[in-house]
């Protein structure tokens, strides 16, 4: 039996989990550089982006993206609604991406109103690594492209709402590509994975144990 079967790990927050990987900012290692003892996803946020600063975070990127504890680059990403211009965000995205290949670290992504451009950067870089959705909240006709592109979906506090898309979509998802997160909500991780575990009808214990090996997957061992 799993021995961690009933902590839930949190793939994506932005405080230091008990057990999950802390979503920690390039700027905050230009604050103070000193990585913290969690595990972190690092990476450019594409509202941050700047065109004058770039070329320096994407040094600073490359510098720490290799320490063991960085087990995936990002958040970044694509947002229309929401940053500098889409073709700076894309040169930014594009750059963290050929990074995570070069450190073979998966890609956590940050994508509002943009998913055909992420699908075609997809097409374009034909990634070996992990390429996750984080905070999913998309319906079906917009999952679709990306379960049959081999994407994972990281799902947050919309779970909690039975008739959100988010609910909607998570049992058409394959179980193995599932991750669940809180990212800035105000609600436990606990919390959001008895409200998926009732979405799948499964228990509590039993979703655990299949995110705990989903993660170790991608991200490897705690």
């Amino acid at each position: 039996m799993y021995q961690k079967a009933m902590t839930y790990p949190d793939f994506h927050t932005h405080s230091i989990p008990s057990v999950g990987m802390y979503n920690w900012m390039v700027d905050e290692w230009l604050a103070d550089p000193k990585p913290p003892s969690a595990l972190v996803s690092v990476g450019i946020h594409p509202w941050y982006v700047a065109a004058h600063e770039l070329n320096v975070h994407l040094q600073r990127l490359e510098e720490i993206a290799a320490l063991p504890q960085v087990r995936c680059i990002g958040e970044c990403g694509l947002d229309r609604l929401q940053g500098p211009a889409l073709p700076l965000q894309t040169e930014a995205f594009r750059a963290q991406a050929l990074l995570a290949e070069e450190v073979q670290k998966p890609v956590v992504i940050h994508c509002v109103r943009a998913h055909q451009e992420l699908l075609a950067l997809h097409a374009a870089l034909k990634p070996d690594v992990p390429w996750i959705l984080h905070g999913f909240v998309q319906k079906h006709q917009t999952a679709l492209p990306f379960i049959q592109h081999d994407f994972y979906f990281s799902f947050g506090a919309a779970l909690r709402n039975p008739q959100s898309s988010a609910s909607r979509v998570l049992p058409l998802i394959p179980m193995n590509r599932v991750l669940l997160e809180t990212d800035t909500a105000d609600c436990s991780i606990q919390q959001i994975y008895e409200a998926a575990a009732e979405r799948l009808s499964l228990p509590v214990e039993v979703l655990v144990e299949k995110i705990f090996t989903t993660f170790a997957a991608i991200c490897g061992k705690f």
